[in-house]
């Protein structure tokens, strides 16, 4: 046991995460407004560069009266070029209070479960939710990245890790446990 190869990390995919998709929010568009007559635009932006990855256009389709969905057209640049698609989106509310008011939420395209939010990754062509195309988040996979200096510094003071983890709490400034002295 514990010999060379006993590990499947060379085989391991590492998970999208949900900051390198394109997020469509619906409380977003909500607060832009959607309308079934002239389309709008919504720009998905560089964080770094601020310059603009895609853009989609989108009204709502009224054409069956008992059920709204949302019209996207979205292109985006690629290595290739740029990728252009089209996609019928459902909307569900749920309508809670005493005076009838409404949330709304997308249907996934894959599993029709209501979401807030809805994800692009960076090779897909269908919008879904995060559980459908398999995304965690960007501090999942960083939240383990003090584990080794944490073990080194204990043994360095002698000290079993999780007595150093309780009193470096109470060292380090900005924590929850601070305690000045």
């Amino acid at each position: 046991m514990g010999g060379y190869g006993s590990t499947r990390w060379n085989r391991h995919r590492r998970k999208t995460t949900v900051e390198e998709c394109l997020v469509l929010s619906i409380g977003e568009l909500l607060r832009k407004g959607i309308s079934s007559t002239a389309p709008k635009q919504h720009d998905w932006l560089d964080p770094r560069s601020r310059g603009v990855i895609a853009c989609m256009f989108y009204k709502l389709d009224v054409a069956v009266p008992e059920r709204l969905r949302l019209w996207i057209y979205v292109g985006s640049r690629t290595d290739t070029g740029l990728e252009t698609f089209e996609r019928l989106i459902d909307l569900q509310s749920t309508h809670f209070g005493r005076y009838g008011s409404a949330r709304w939420w997308f249907t996934c395209l894959t599993c029709e479960r209501r979401c807030a939010k809805i994800y692009l990754p960076p090779s897909g062509t269908q919008f879904a939710c995060r559980e459908c195309h398999d995304l965690t988040y960007g501090s999942c996979q960083k939240s383990h990245s003090f584990s080794m200096l944490d073990r080194a510094l204990a043994k360095q003071v002698g000290i079993p890790l999780n007595q150093a983890k309780r009193h470096w709490d109470r060292m380090i400034p900005g924590s929850r446990k601070f305690e000045s002295a």
